[in-house]
């Protein structure tokens, strides 16, 4: 009988560090990965290193203010990746390397993947499709369209103005990529 008391005072114990550790975990466990990662590399916590992860970032950020509204409606979007790849083959290809058809490219591309976006909430709102099933089939059928429109080969170039502005350090050091996932998360509020 006297084992019983010091087993229960154990098991709170345990409960209280897994309630700690739940709040903390990820905190706790980012905290150690900048630690680690700053002692291996004297350029971890650089201004350039933190704005490079910043341009790298936004574009799925991007992505992921899209597919949480989505998820906050209860669907789910497995065609993401792929509209995303056909918008970037129309954008770079109606291009063409020319300053003069960016608004045309960006237009189309934009409209590309809000045609597949559309008929995606069409079919899953008026037909209760489920969303699971109808993205993952849209996936691969928008892929294929990708694949017949650029011929399985990378095709078109960026105009340089869209290049040196969005893929570039327009505004000093800031990547352009940033403001526009600034200004999509924004709105995505």
């Amino acid at each position: 009988m006297s084992g019983g008391p010091s087993f229960d005072v154990g098991r709170v114990r345990w409960r209280n560090g897994l309630a700690v550790l739940d709040r903390l975990g990820i905190r706790a466990a980012l905290a150690l990965l900048v630690a680690v990662a700053s002692a291996l590399s004297p350029y971890f916590l650089s201004i350039n290193n933190f704005l490079n992860i910043l341009n790298q970032s936004s574009v799925v950020g991007v992505t992921a203010v899209g597919v949480t509204l989505v998820m906050i409606t209860g669907g789910v979007d497995l065609s993401v990746g792929s509209i995303i790849s056909l918008s970037a083959d129309i954008c770079a290809t109606v291009m063409s390397g020319s300053d003069t058809r960016i608004v045309v490219a960006v237009a189309l591309s934009i409209g590309a993947g809000a045609a597949v976006g559309f008929v995606n909430g069409v079919l899953v709102a008026k037909r209760n499709l489920p969303s699971f099933i109808l993205t993952l089939g849209t996936a691969a059928a928008v892929q294929g369209l990708g694949l017949l429109y650029t011929g399985g080969t990378a095709s078109g170039a960026l105009a340089p103005w869209f290049q040196n502005t969005i893929g570039g350090r327009p505004f000093g050091h800031i990547p352009g990529v940033v403001p526009v996932f600034v200004a999509v998360a924004a709105a995505g509020l």
